[in-house]
């Protein structure tokens, strides 16, 4: 099974990145996205996500999607863990390991389930006290076949605890977009 449908997964590189240097490791985060697959319908979704510090350069995630196709509704899990090291003063770079549990149903076939696994590198720079880019490539093995995908986003930070943020992510056969805001606690 290609990554038509689970191209959704483009939201993990929100769901699951730290923050900057100066900023709180501990957030909670709500997604909504649009997938559009290089044939067949668009997919319009929703992710809650999170993050909590372990440490000050480890942290873990967690977060759950629904998108929906025409025909197809998908629900991805995810867990992970991630390292994050500054590499200057506005930079950082991190590093993700993550595990999966996708459930799709297609009307009139029926559902599969699949446990896989991922990963993710990145980048994140903070251009001003109120605009940072991101940008990275993740990596999913799930159903019997493996995807990478480069992504870039931008997130203004409105307030020191609050961030809206939007991503592209072209996986290998479809592009998510996504919209996001972010709450550090």
């Amino acid at each position: 099974m290609k990554f038509k449908y689970l191209a959704f997964i483009g939201l993990l590189p929100i769901c699951f990145q730290a923050q900057a240097t100066d900023f709180s490791y501990n957030t909670i985060e709500i997604s909504i996205g649009s997938v559009q697959p290089d044939e067949g319908d668009n997919g319009l979704g929703v992710q809650l996500s999170g993050t909590i510090e372990m440490g000050s350069v480890f942290y873990a995630g967690a977060g759950i999607s629904h998108v929906r196709f025409e025909d197809v509704k998908q629900k991805v899990t995810t867990l992970g863990i991630g390292l994050h090291l500054p590499l200057g003063e506005n930079t950082d770079i991190y590093a993700e390991l993550l595990a999966l549990q996708a459930d799709i149903d297609v009307t009139n076939y029926g559902s599969v389930d699949d446990s896989g696994r991922g990963a993710n590198l990145g980048l994140r720079h903070m251009a001003t006290d109120k605009f940072e880019l991101t940008g990275g490539i993740e990596y999913i093995d799930i159903f019997d076949d493996t995807d990478s995908a480069p992504y870039a986003g931008v997130r203004y930070h409105s307030t020191e605890k609050t961030s809206v943020g939007f991503i592209i992510s072209k996986p290998e056969d479809a592009t998510s977009y996504t919209l996001s805001v972010k709450v550090n606690y």
